[in-house]
């Protein structure tokens, strides 16, 4: 009996476990590592030959199709010394793919290893901008939703559409590699990028628990296409930018839950029963 009260107890823990669990999956929609050996200028040219390590995940994102980037102005991939991303002169790209609706159910985290710039100058930057209606938007372009400008000097410039936002700093002037992490909650109804309810969108550097800017957009954006853009002036830098991640923070369904939290009751309703 005793033997039989501690596996039920142990059945109690796995459900608890399994639920901890499903709330804080993630589901991985789309990554690239921009790894290449071979030098292109256009984004694309090395998708198609197999070289950027680019993973789509889940049916509705399999039809992103050809071409995989929109682009403009100057990049390169596959550059010596930096085989593992590509960098960016005044040059704009973004998945051809609309990360809103079903896919944004549960919010989205969008994450982005970058180097601003290898001198600290506050004219050299990356960018990134979420939320946007059609892909290559630009800093104060008004079809892109919510942008963030990092410069290298550790400053940090953004704009809701072609609305100047006052944000602060994002780190220090040290000309280094760092991971920006966008998280992007509906306010409401769970979905950021449906067009109803205000958006949140909190800002996170190199894993940091705390973010350093959160902003919320009360009526929230319809869409939500990706874009990344770098500038270099300073002596010839460039801005890298490498890891990019679009994941879904999916949480399970109510009635999963509902099931899991019954289930759990009477097992612990049941071992409860036979200690007495």
């Amino acid at each position: 009996m005793v033997a039989r009260n501690r596996f039920v107890w142990l059945l109690a823990v796995c459900a608890i476990v399994e639920m901890s669990a499903a709330s804080a999956h993630a589901v991985v929609l789309f990554s690239d590592n921009f790894n290449s050996t071979v030098s292109y200028t256009d984004m694309n040219s090395g998708i198609n030959d197999g070289i950027c390590g680019r993973t789509v995940a889940g049916t509705a994102l399999s039809s992103i199709g050809t071409p995989v980037y929109a682009q403009n102005g100057t990049i390169a991939i596959g550059t010596t010394g930096h085989t593992d991303a590509f960098y960016s002169h005044q040059g704009c790209v973004s998945p051809n793919y609309n990360f809103n609706g079903t896919n944004s159910a549960g919010g989205l985290t969008v994450t982005v290893v970058m180097q601003p710039n290898q001198s600290a100058s506050s004219s050299d930057w990356g960018f990134i901008g979420v939320g946007c209606n059609s892909t290559l938007k630009d800093t104060a372009d008004p079809d892109c939703g919510f942008g963030i400008l990092f410069r290298g000097n550790g400053q940090a410039q953004a704009w809701d559409h072609n609305n100047g936002v006052s944000v602060g700093n994002w780190g220090t002037a040290d000309g280094g590699t760092h991971t920006f992490t966008v998280v992007c909650e509906g306010v409401g109804d769970d979905n950021p990028f449906d067009g109803s309810g205000a958006t949140k969108l909190s800002y996170y550097v190199d894993g940091s628990s705390t973010a350093f800017f959160t902003y919320t957009n009360s009526t929230g954006y319809a869409n939500n296409y990706i874009s990344l853009k770098g500038r270099g002036d300073t002596d010839g830098a460039r801005c890298f930018i490498n890891n990019l991640a679009v994941s879904n923070n999916a949480v399970p369904e109510p009635s999963s839950l509902a099931l899991l939290a019954a289930g759990l009751i009477g097992l612990i309703a049941y071992a409860w029963r036979k200690r007495k």
